[in-house]
């Protein structure tokens, strides 16, 4: 059993898809406190704008520096919307209703972040990189962007 998540759950791969979240949960706050703050978006719409911009760049991410794709194709970039759109839901109603019970709308949204970590993790490497239990596409031998 350990073997077999080692093989759908590569070590490396995980940490790189964990930074890359990371480094997304930066420019996620940045970006929804530059809607709310500076822009004065109601938190409801910063928070679906702030999405819609996140899951393009989070795709590209994802795509190429974790699972190596040489090119991202619309087949996974559908599969990976539909993916997420549970986790979107989850991290959506939390922020929102966090915020709304008066917590502040950053930290709402670092909590509501917590909330989709794992099943995002699941559904990227399982499903929509991982389809019917096949490891990913081994990496690309052509150095990546500089």
């Amino acid at each position: 059993m350990i073997r077999r998540l080692r093989e759908r759950f590569p070590l490396g791969r995980v940490v790189t898809w964990a930074v890359i979240g990371v480094l997304f949960l930066g420019f996620n706050l940045a970006f929804l406190y530059g809607l709310v703050d500076l822009c004065r978006l109601p938190v409801p719409v910063a928070t679906l704008v702030n999405a819609v911009v996140g899951v393009g760049v989070r795709f590209l991410a994802n795509d190429r520096w974790v699972f190596h794709q040489r090119r991202p194709t619309w087949a996974r970039f559908r599969a990976y919307c539909a993916a997420i759109a549970v986790g979107f839901g989850v991290w959506y109603l939390v922020v929102n209703g966090l915020t709304w019970l008066g917590l502040y709308y950053l930290y709402s949204a670092v909590a509501a972040t917590a909330c989709s970590v794992g099943f995002n993790l699941a559904a990227n490497f399982l499903w929509v990189w991982g389809r019917r239990g096949a490891p990913a596409a081994p990496p690309d031998p052509r150095p990546g962007p500089p």
